[in-house]
This record gives structure tokens, sequence and C-alpha cells, in this order.
């Protein structure tokens, strides 16, 4: 199955581009997916930001996924993925 995954801000610079499609197994978990889309852009630095903690959020279908089932929620055929990378300041 394909997903489609949008992706906003620094990650849409780092990956130079703004969509992403992704082929899957049925019923796959996010977690799955955002490895897939980390090694289809196969850069440190877009690894970096998505694999630290708190530093994105991420959306399926218009809900954030921790009001779902978090990483694991599992994603079905045709789902919409953003994800928006968290700035920090101080």
């Amino acid at each position: 199955m394909v997903v489609t995954v949008k992706l906003f801000g620094s990650l849409e610079k780092l990956a130079e581009r703004k969509t992403v499609e992704i082929n899957v197994e049925n019923k796959v978990e996010v977690k799955a997916i955002l490895k897939k889309l980390i090694e289809s852009i196969n850069k440190e630095e877009f690894k970096n930001i998505l694999e630290s903690s708190g530093s994105c959020i991420i959306f399926i279908d218009g809900i954030e996924i921790s009001a779902l089932n978090g990483l694991k929620t599992l994603v079905k055929e045709g789902s919409e993925i953003i994800i928006v990378p968290v700035v920090h300041g101080g």
C-alpha cells in the first residue's frame, strides 16, 4: 500500500521535497513508516530530527498520534501523515 507523508519546515528543506510516498505492507505502524522515510531521505540530520524525542508533531489523517496509539498507531492505505518539526528556543 502507499502512504503519503507531508513534510514541513526543516524536514521539508532537508528532504528537498514536500511530499514523499512510502510503499509499506498492509496495516503497518507509524514507527515502521518513519523508518522507511529515514531510509528514503538518507540524510543524518533528517534522521536525527525524526529520532529525537519531542522534536516533531505527527498527524495521521488530521489527528495527532498521541491522541491515538502513538508510534504504534496502525496506518491504513491512503492515509496521509503530516510531520511538523517543533521549533525550540531559549
